[in-house]
């Protein structure tokens, strides 16, 4: 069914962020997720192209949230978020041509690839995630004008793309939070030899 990983994933990064995290992680995310959850519901356009409103909203507020950024820091988006839409994009074309080769991955496979990009590329945790979302938006935008070349309807940001984008931000967030831990783990360790020596 498609969008469950999408609710489910919003739900549970709502749990977190109000009830475990809610000093750590703005208020703002919080009413992002409630606006997607209630937006998933509509779509917009016609017979020939249908646009799910939450992931018309997820464009706007990452346009938004990119044109604040320094210039440096923006030019740095745009090369990474390109190099994760040819990564995305090479994904979905060898997927297509060797449809057998790509049987026994799964669905999300393909985010452990654009995580690893985008730790390579950036090193701000918040620029890493916009950088991950940018590319599948450039990725999705590309093939809607490869398959409207040959006249095939692509269903463009519909509800499959916001599990996709779930996944890659699952994925990212597990990254993160391991991340966290291996610091926490390295600073403690750090202390407890420092007590020893004194």
């Amino acid at each position: 069914m498609e969008g469950l990983i999408f609710v489910w994933s919003c739900w549970l990064l709502l749990i977190l962020f109000v009830f475990f995290f809610h000093t750590k992680v703005p208020s703002s995310f919080s009413i992002h997720l409630l606006c997607l959850l209630f937006l998933s519901q509509f779509t917009l356009g016609d017979d020939r192209l249908t646009v799910n409103a939450a992931a018309l909203y997820v464009v706007l507020v990452l346009c938004f949230y990119m044109s604040v950024l320094r210039f440096k820091a923006m030019n740095m988006q745009i090369m990474a978020s390109i190099t994760i839409a040819l990564c995305l994009g090479s994904y979905e074309l060898f997927r297509m041509m060797e449809p057998i080769t790509f049987l026994w991955m799964p669905d999300w496979s393909i985010a452990v690839p654009m995580v690893l990009i985008s730790i390579i590329m950036l090193k701000d945790s918040k620029q890493r995630m916009l950088a991950l979302m940018m590319g599948m938006i450039v990725h999705e935008v590309l093939f809607l004008l490869l398959y409207g070349r040959f006249g095939i309807i692509y269903p463009v940001f519909s509800l499959s793309w916001l599990d996709r984008a779930a996944s890659v931000t699952l994925c990212y967030l597990v990254f993160a939070l391991c991340q966290l831990s291996a610091f926490r783990l390295m600073n403690s360790s750090k202390l407890i030899q420092h007590k020893k020596e004194v």
